[in-house]
């Protein structure tokens, strides 16, 4: 068995923590029963201090894990995750939401950063920190792009009827949620059984699912998780304006995810834009948005539950990169 444990004080408490914890107990218990690509789940501890519940234990490894340890070529990759695609177009998209105890806070997307962001400021313990200057920057130049401001990006796509679709999909429907390469557990053997663990719940539209899956193979997620990256912080050519470096030391790996992004899209761009009410012609530029925002999401979780500043910062930084190239309609190379 697994067990995961969540305190009921602390900087696990409330929304991001211990509401979420409860959703995903009660999630698993409902859809573990109806589905193999989940585990099941039972409560084991609900007491003054913590929460807790058990899962089945799955003898596999993530996704990602096995791309780093050369035991998974992008090919097969993609291969996976058009299957598991399949499974969830065909067995929850079409559904209503699996109902949880606890609704999200958070009117859209835009309104959660927002909100994360301010979690962010009033925890950073130094004035001036490169994540703060970062997130409050007149003008942000990432890798030597020249990129919106933070408030400056959120306002524009909020605001702008053309990423309606991304800020606020139409509809709601069962979904897993969070579906990043780390969780996705595969199996050993030729048959490559996959269990998808960590769902969230509050997330209610399969277009979180792609863009949480393309934050692993476009944003590079599990390349900040895993420390293969560097990120520095300067400032530019002129006042009011912070540059950002973010630096990853993994080409091979980088090979890999470039292959399997490119035949999974493949099969995202035929089988899944009427599905998630995206236009065909802009799904690529749209699902780079969602991904980016998923993205910003990030830096308050990295920073307070895991005291990363570095990871948040370069999550941040990420974040406005790929949102820039979405606004302007480009591809990075």
């Amino acid at each position: 068995m697994i067990t995961k444990a969540v305190s009921k004080s602390g900087t696990s408490s409330g929304t991001d923590g211990l509401h979420r914890h409860r959703n995903e107990a009660e999630w698993l218990a409902l859809v573990g029963r109806e589905s193999d690509l989940f585990p099941r789940a039972r409560v084991v501890e609900d007491s003054a201090e913590s929460y807790a519940f058990e899962t089945d234990f799955f003898p596999g490894y993530s996704a990602a894990e096995l791309v780093f340890q050369r035991r998974m070529s992008g090919e097969r990759l993609a291969g996976i995750l058009v299957r598991i695609y399949e499974e969830l177009r065909s067995g929850f998209y079409c559904r209503p939401p699996v109902l949880t105890g606890r609704p999200d806070p958070d009117a859209d997307y835009v309104a959660k950063i927002r909100r994360r962001c301010r979690l962010t400021r009033a925890a950073l313990k130094e004035a001036g920190s490169p994540l703060g200057a970062v997130l409050g920057a007149g003008r942000v130049r990432v890798n030597g792009r020249p990129c919106p401001s933070l408030p400056d990006l959120l306002s524009r796509i909020e605001t702008d009827p053309f990423w309606q679709p991304v800020v606020r999909p139409r509809g709601v429907h069962a979904c897993h949620g969070d579906l990043i390469l780390e969780d996705i557990l595969v199996g050993r053997g030729p048959a490559h059984e996959v269990m998808l663990i960590d769902p969230n719940p509050y997330n209610r539209h399969g277009l979180l699912d792609l863009a949480k899956t393309m934050l692993s193979l476009w944003v590079g997620y599990e390349f900040v998780y895993f420390d293969f990256f560097e990120v520095t912080v300067g400032t530019g050519e002129s006042e009011g304006c912070v540059s950002v470096d973010v630096v990853v030391d993994a080409d091979e790996f980088r090979k890999e995810y470039a292959e399997a992004a490119e035949r999974f899209m493949d099969y995202a761009r035929s089988e899944l834009p009427g599905v998630l009410g995206l236009p065909r012609k802009e799904f690529d530029r749209m699902v780079r948005m969602a991904a980016a925002l998923t993205a910003l999401a990030l830096p308050a979780f990295h920073l307070i539950r895991h005291n990363r500043p570095d990871r948040a910062l370069a999550f941040a930084a990420l974040g406005i990169l790929h949102a820039s190239y979405a606004l302007a309609d480009e591809t990075p190379r």
